[in-house]
């Protein structure tokens, strides 16, 4: 499934429906370019601990909190882009990356 420019959820929720068995690791995350520190946080807050996870089960992460563009074309391009819309989360709640 290729997504358009600016898809919508439902194109989101086909992608993670059609991928979801794709499992991200916690170094697919570091290869993305992400810190190990708000890695580590990600896996236990969010993960409870677990450094593989599948697609289906990120994808809510993604879907619940925005309606953004996603060209991922590997898990850890995925994982980049999740990275970046946490840290828009972030900046929108005024809170600091640490």
């Amino acid at each position: 499934m290729a997504l358009s420019e600016d898809p919508t959820v439902e194109e989101l929720k086909e992608l993670a429906a059609k991928h979801g068995d794709l499992e991200v690791t916690r170094d697919d995350s570091l290869n993305a370019g992400n810190c190990e520190s708000g890695t580590d946080d990600f896996i236990e807050g969010c993960l409870n601990g677990r450094t593989t996870v599948k697609v289906s089960d990120l994808a809510g992460h993604i879907i619940a909190r925005n309606d953004k563009p996603n060209d991922a074309q590997s898990a850890s391009e995925l994982v980049a882009l999740i990275s970046h819309l946490g840290r828009d989360v972030v900046a929108e709640a005024v809170l600091s990356w640490s």
